[in-house]
């Protein structure tokens, strides 16, 4: 029973370690914000976020023309473009971080579902003198509550407006584009809101989600997502004519981007370039014209799609996520968020080479802060003998490049201090990975040494309490000698357990971190206490001649976790695998009879038939319900045969209990639910409210029946 218990608490803890070692926090406190000195290129920022917005789907060209002619015709004459590349999950909440705070979310807040700040950050609007915004109750609450000052207003509809199953989403962008028209409206007539609205450093943000609901209710190939496009293209449209028309001074700075893509069947959050790339396009005071790609030495980012886009006469300018925050601090002239992990793209902003230079800088200053902040933490709380530096920037350099940096900027050398500000800012972002998993390959080591002395314990009890080891081997010489403890293992795990508390101790660490770290040496001193039924199996395999035998057997154990492994990487490993698994019974055993060699084709067939789904498309643009309903019939028919074969067995009767009948019936009720939702959905009618009541019905009497049914102490018996 202890061993249960040991068991339970050793994968507790090897399963909390994963959250502290790869889910930790990067936001770091401390750092003095950083910005420029020159007068801003632009008074305010308008940022506009298409949620779900595929940057494909945008830009396509087919047969010249186009859903968004307004932003087209932005692209082509008056702002620069490119594709916005994002970060795994591509979710709503981790995109709008990435673009107003310039960090990539916090993986600590994956155990709050992407909802709230476990960690409060800076952002472009906490560093603004005003932010209004306007969109969902899932985004903007997030940027409102991190506020220092009580400078952010949100108006937010409400979130039962957000329906999956609505016939057409646009609703909600269109509440959004009218509400701001409101708002300048009242604004006209309000002398104090006219005073704020035309001071400086403001920032206005619109959250357009009617393309994502859309995108998951319809496709984003839908006519619905389509429509979808060119309600927001009209609605930009009327959007900069209100800015243009209340201020009149050509000071707003326009950007359009989106928080992440999706893919054909209408999903978001993993790594496909259809969920992670979006467009993005900035327009307006302070932002470049477009230039024709042959002014450029280096070639423009090009792929196939490009000429499908009918853009390869518009230079394009990639990005990453993260970088349009820089963007706007220095646009507006506000300090860079300080845990901002973006670079600045100059060629976005049409201004001065001494603005541009001095932005840039800035950037690089705000990145070095946060590394020296983590260097510090660093070495507060590491022993020196345990202490590794980053070499690659010493203090030393830090000054060093700082002061050639300077040099430049004084000496009107633009184009030398833009480079080096970049190259800071690349070596800035190492350090900061290079500390921020400083303690991960030690962590790592100790959780899988943990895992080996778990599988090592288990080996030696099941050799010890389930086998004939001890008995043959106990009366031999042999087997007198390897009952004698090992002083080599004792002493390594004595060495191994100091090491690990001095470390602990003179540290600072996480209280967490005493189990990662001295779980494994418990473990592996209990395999000392417990390995003698290990040496005598060594010695009987020896004896035997087994080992290669043995050692075939385990390789094949490997390989087959190998591809497992690598199946998440290249999905038609799964194929080897199966076809692996499918050869087995030829391989393992001798099967005799009629009976035996059917099953065995059978076996065969339904391996290769398995390996074939591999190569089979992951997701498509629409649903094959029919495919759905045909394998729950057939799952209906193989019961069906199942049961008739069960009951004839011997050539008598054998009983069959009725629960066996009602699963049967189940499954062709919920093959009717499916058939019907799917229709319903076709129809546009959304999901009908008899068949949710149908499907949980459905739910709990078939784990009420079933636990009902393996309560009674025959069904074990038989």
């Amino acid at each position: 029973m202890w061993l249960f218990a040991v068991g339970f608490f050793v994968h507790l803890i090897f399963f909390c370690s994963v959250f502290d070692i790869y889910f930790r926090t990067p936001l770091i406190h401390g750092m003095t914000p950083q910005s420029h000195s020159l007068p801003p290129a632009a008074r305010r920022v308008v940022l506009l976020v298409a949620d779900g917005l595929r940057a494909d789907v945008f830009f396509d060209y087919s047969n010249n023309t186009t859903r968004a002619p307004y932003l087209r015709s932005i692209i082509e004459n008056n702002g620069t473009w490119g594709v916005s590349h994002t970060r795994v999950p591509t979710e709503s909440r981790p995109g709008h971080v990435a673009i107003i705070a310039g960090l990539y979310e916090d993986p600590s807040a994956i155990a709050k579902g992407w909802k709230e700040n476990p960690v409060e950050f800076d952002s472009v609007f906490n560093e603004s003198r005003h932010t209004w915004c306007w969109g969902s109750p899932d985004i903007l609450p997030m940027f409102a509550a991190g506020a220092e000052r009580d400078h952010i207003e949100a108006f937010m509809y409400k979130a039962e407006e957000e329906d999956f199953a609505s016939s057409d989403a646009s609703r909600l962008d269109k509440w959004v584009f009218q509400n701001v028209e409101s708002f300048f409206m009242k604004a006209s007539k309000d002398k104090t809101v006219q005073d704020m609205l035309h001071e400086d450093r403001i920032v206005f943000f619109l959250h357009l989600l009617g393309l994502d609901t859309n995108g998951h209710a319809h496709k984003p190939h839908s006519k619905e997502y389509m429509k979808n496009i060119e309600t927001v293209d009209a609605g930009i449209q009327k959007i900069v004519e209100i800015f243009e028309n209340f201020y009149a001074d050509h000071q707003t700075a326009y950007i359009f981007t989106s928080d992440h893509g999706m893919t054909d069947w209408g999903s978001h959050g993993a790594g496909d370039p259809s969920e992670t790339e979006t467009p993005i396009i900035a327009w307006g005071a302070g932002v470049a014209m477009p230039k024709d790609p042959s002014e450029f030495k280096e070639k423009m980012m090009y792929d196939a799609r490009v000429e499908r886009w009918g853009l390869t006469h518009v230079r394009r300018h990639d990005l990453h996520q993260a970088d349009v925050a820089p963007l706007m601090a220095s646009i507006l002239g506000i300090p860079i968020p300080v845990n901002n992990v973006g670079k600045l793209h100059v060629e976005y902003l049409a201004t001065s080479d001494e603005y541009k230079s001095e932005a840039l800088f800035a950037n690089a200053r705000q990145m070095l802060a946060q590394y020296q902040q983590k260097r510090t933490q660093k070495e507060e709380e590491t022993l020196p003998i345990f202490y590794w530096p980053f070499t690659i920037l010493t203090p030393d350099k830090e000054l060093e490049f700082l002061a050639t940096i300077r040099n430049y900027l004084q000496t009107d050398q633009f184009d030398a201090a833009n480079s080096d500000s970049q190259r800071l800012i690349s070596v800035t972002q190492q350090g900061m990975d290079y500390y921020h998993n400083y303690d991960r390959l030690v962590l790592s080591v100790h959780i899988a040494l943990g895992f080996l002395g778990w599988i090592f314990l288990i080996v030696c009890h099941l050799l010890k309490d389930h086998s004939a080891v001890l008995r043959m081997a106990g009366g031999t010489i042999e087997g007198r000698r390897v009952w004698r403890s090992s002083f080599l293992m004792a002493l390594v795990l004595v060495v191994w357990g100091i090491t690990n508390l001095t470390r602990l101790l003179g540290q600072h660490h996480p209280w967490q971190h005493y189990l990662y770290l001295m779980t494994p040496v418990g473990l592996w001193a209990l395999v000392h206490q417990s390995c003698a039924p290990l040496r005598v199996a060594w010695l009987l395999l020896c004896s035997f001649n087994m080992v290669w035998e043995v050692a075939i057997r385990i390789l094949f154990v490997f390989v087959g976790i190998e591809i497992l492994v690598m199946a998440f990487f290249l999905r038609p490993m799964l194929s080897v695998g199966l076809l692996c698994v499918g050869l087995w019974p030829v391989i393992m055993y001798t099967m005799q009879g009629t009976v035996e060699r059917s099953m065995r084709l059978v076996w065969i067939g339904a391996c290769v038939l398995l390996a074939s789904f591999t190569y089979m498309p992951v997701v498509g643009r629409e649903a094959y319900y029919p495919m759905v309903e045909v394998a729950g019939l057939l799952a209906f028919m193989l019961g069906c045969i199942g049961i008739y074969w069960c009951g004839g067995e011997g050539g008598g009767h054998r009983h069959i209990p009725g629960v066996m009948y009602l699963q049967g019936l189940m499954v062709v009720c919920t093959v009717y639910l499916v058939h019907s939702t799917a229709s319903s959905l076709s129809r546009k009618e959304g999901l009908p409210f008899a068949n949710q009541w149908a499907a949980w019905i459905l739910l709990v009497w078939q784990l009420s029946v079933l636990s009902l049914w393996l309560l009674d102490t025959s069904v074990f018996v038989q």
